[in-house]
């Protein structure tokens, strides 16, 4: 075997070595997150007694997903896991999908009041709730019910809906085909939903994201490696 030759071979044989190495580590990682992961109420101060959380990751690459809030409200939500580096990916097809849409203004609204906002939930019933106008919080619109007139905003792209209970807060873009009209509807889901949703696993726990979109300040944690 002539030097070039060998070089050729050596070159490959370490491609192929580097690439199992890498396999191996990557089939590890996805082996590893495998499990049930709860959500502890002594891991963060002033935690919730009746709030529960919990995640299953199943080799199969699906998920059941699990809440409780009180005594009453109880969510279960089943779909499908990828991990793309410490990124948890859930998807559940079955998700309701927030939706935003122009309308036609009703005859009988005061177009001096500003934008006209017709909300409901995915059942289509009225619900109460809160608005935030272009992520500002100073921009608040408490105590809604049914319809809202946006005052004193001239220029907005989107509005986060939030239910009175704090179940739901979502960020929900407006259409870019505005009529001068401004008038919308919203319809939003009350119970938690995956939409391709961005987890984070690290260090053989998972930081969720709330109802608001935003990782929360606690994790889950495996249970396997909970204390008896």
């Amino acid at each position: 075997m002539n030097f070039k030759k060998y070089s050729i071979f050596t070159s490959i044989l370490t491609l192929f070595i580097l690439g199992c190495a890498f396999r191996t580590i990557a089939i590890n990682e996805k082996d590893s997150l495998i499990g049930t992961y709860r959500y502890l109420k002594d891991s963060i101060p002033n935690a919730n007694n009746k709030f529960f959380e919990e995640v299953e990751i199943k080799s199969d690459g699906s998920f059941t997903y699990k809440n409780r809030i009180g005594s009453f409200i109880r969510t279960e939500v089943r779909g499908n896991w990828k991990l793309e580096g410490n990124s948890l990916i859930l998807d559940s097809p079955s998700s309701f999908k927030d939706l935003i849409e122009t309308i036609d203004c009703p005859s009988d609204i005061n177009k001096d009041l500003g934008c006209y906002l017709k909300v409901r939930n995915q059942k289509g019933q009225k619900i109460s709730y809160m608005l935030i106008v272009n992520g500002d919080e100073k921009n608040i619109i408490k105590e809604q019910y049914d319809n809202s007139y946006i005052k004193d905003v001239t220029m907005f792209e989107n509005l986060q809906v939030i239910t009175t209970s704090g179940l739901y807060s979502k960020v929900l873009d407006l259409p870019s085909n505005v009529d001068e009209k401004k008038c919308y509807q919203a319809i939003v889901s009350e119970t938690k939903s995956f939409n391709n949703e961005e987890w984070l696993f690290t260090k053989g726990k998972i930081n969720p994201r709330g109802f608001n979109g935003k990782y929360t300040e606690y994790y889950l944690y495996k249970v396997s490696n909970l204390p008896n």
